[in-house]
């Protein structure tokens, strides 16, 4: 099982950062796993997990998922040996109720519809220089494009695998934008409903590592609708 849902009871009033996020996250699986925690706060070009945190009134719902068990299985555990616990979050105290593995998503094509339930971004690279692009300033096709390359590498790095190129991608719902503020900076980012159709390494790939950029800092992940 490489997905895991973790909640929370919150006691405080102050909004959470995506900087506090991350942080929280971090310290999760460096409760599971310290050495494997401190490997994945290094700089990689692709991370193979993704997660996102949703807020309601004083509960807290932290969705989690990777590629690689054995990060699953640290997060599991860092977020098992915190149960009734608290968890500094920010200046907010969060105590964890539940843990809850997820079954592995059952499909049965090569096709897969995906929600956002943390806003994508994604690059491009001119002049030497990164640039993040939004959807409707660079246009959607340049967008998606961006996306479909993207995932293309991130399923190539994690299988070390020829992948098939001929994968889809198609804008089902054009969702809502959003700038995501993180270390000091905005990032364009959007919610968004897609269709995918691909090699299993690519499915699980956006399933279970996230699409886009940054799913190491909370962006891209997605639930099959």
């Amino acid at each position: 099982m490489r997905r895991v849902v973790v909640i929370f009871k919150k006691y405080g009033k102050q909004t959470i950062t995506q900087n506090q996020l991350v942080s929280s996250v971090y310290q999760i699986i460096s409760e599971g796993d310290s050495h494997l925690a401190e490997y994945l706060h290094k700089p990689q070009k692709f991370k193979p997990f993704t997660y996102a945190m949703e807020e309601m009134e004083d509960n807290l719902t932290l969705y989690f998922s990777s590629i690689r068990q054995e990060i699953t299985d640290a997060f599991a555990a860092g977020a098992s040996l915190l149960n009734g616990n608290g968890l500094m979050i920010g200046d907010n105290l969060c105590k964890v109720i539940d843990v809850v593995s997820l079954p592995d998503v059952r499909y049965y094509s090569d096709r897969i519809k995906l929600k956002t339930i943390s806003p994508v971004t994604v690059s491009v690279c001119e002049e030497g220089k990164k640039r993040y692009i939004t959807y409707t300033k660079d246009g959607v096709e340049t967008w998606l494009n961006a996306l479909k390359n993207n995932l293309l590498k991130r399923a190539a790095a994690f299988t070390g695998e020829q992948l098939n190129t001929g994968i889809r991608l198609e804008a089902i719902n054009h969702g809502k934008a959003s700038l995501v503020e993180y270390q000091k900076a905005k990032i364009p980012a959007r919610h968004i409903t897609l269709s995918l159709i691909g090699d299993k390494e690519v499915l699980e790939t956006a399933i279970y590592g996230g699409i886009g950029e940054r799913t190491g800092s909370g962006f891209g992940m997605v639930l099959p609708c």
